[in-house]
């Protein structure tokens, strides 16, 4: 995962330094570490999260029919249409992210400890990639739902993916997102669970995220690995920013560019067109 400016305060916080956001050593404690590619692969293919019971114990339950459709589009986009994407689409897709004034409350379509919503989006638009938007860093306003320009020109951050697994994803992708907590913005409230709560919302978000935008005519791919200090001065980051994830994204390549509302069988033939499964790889 991505860290923001505020790596070394919070290295200074964590017992024995390190990064803040590694699980610790401790909690691994028995659990061999695989490195071996058929090792890996053959322990993801035995479904290692399932709890296993006996096939006659429990109580099943009826069932909807099941929403193959769904599960078809839900899944990491490697490959982009080269064709400029339409602005309208990405403001569809981040449209997701605004907030809404009703009664006396901003409401948002995803959950956040105490309603805090500490967790920000910031958007890097790839040059010539998307139109009427000018290459570069931005912050997405969610009460205004507008994308205001931060940090540094645009600037190419080809060389800071990993060449192997992202590398390739983005130079095909549009544009990339980075979802930064602000932990002013929360941990006056929930001190030593702050980031927990953070991150749990990035997941909320990434999960919508993910779901809703190939109804645009966008793919998305969760991807990481950039260094701390390349991140912090391209989006202007604080002191107690840090960069819980990213993504990468532009249009589906059976949808041309993606401008607006796909047809499901649009959706789904990108999908077909690359059956790859979600690997940890990408993350």
């Amino acid at each position: 995962l991505l860290l923001g400016q505020a790596q070394p305060a919070a290295m200074a916080a964590t017992p024995g330094g390190g990064d803040p956001l590694l699980t610790p050593e401790w909690l691994l404690d028995g659990i061999p570490k695989l490195v071996d590619p058929d090792e890996r692969n053959a322990f993801k293919e035995s479904r290692p999260g399932l709890r296993r019971f006996a096939d006659d114990d429990g109580i099943s339950l009826p069932a909807r029919p099941a929403d193959t459709e769904a599960y078809t589009a839900h899944r990491s986009y490697r490959d982009f249409s080269a064709a400029t994407l339409e602005a309208g689409a990405l403001a569809n897709l981040l449209g997701n992210l605004r907030s809404l004034q009703l009664g006396d409350k901003p409401k948002y379509l995803y959950a956040s400890a105490g309603g805090m919503y500490p967790v920000q989006c910031y958007v890097y638009i790839k040059p010539g990639r998307v139109s009427d938007i000018p290459g570069g860093f931005y912050y997405h306003d969610p009460e205004q739902h507008r994308l205001v320009p931060v940090g540094a020109d645009a600037t190419d951050l080809r060389e800071h993916y990993d060449p192997f697994v992202n590398r390739p994803t983005f130079d095909q992708a549009a544009f990339a997102l980075y979802l930064v907590v602000d932990l002013e913005a929360i941990g006056a409230m929930y001190r030593d669970r702050a980031l927990h709560y953070a991150t749990l919302e990035a997941g909320h978000i990434t999960q919508m995220l993910e779901m809703r935008a190939p109804g645009y005519g966008i793919g998305l791919c969760q991807t990481g690995g950039i260094e701390p200090d390349v991140l912090a001065p391209l989006l202007d980051l604080g002191t107690h920013h840090l960069v819980l994830h990213g993504l990468l994204g532009g249009g589906l390549p059976a949808s041309g560019a993606g401008a607006g509302d796909i047809s499901a069988d649009a959706a789904e033939s990108a999908a077909a067109a690359d059956t790859e499964e979600r690997d940890e790889g990408e993350i």
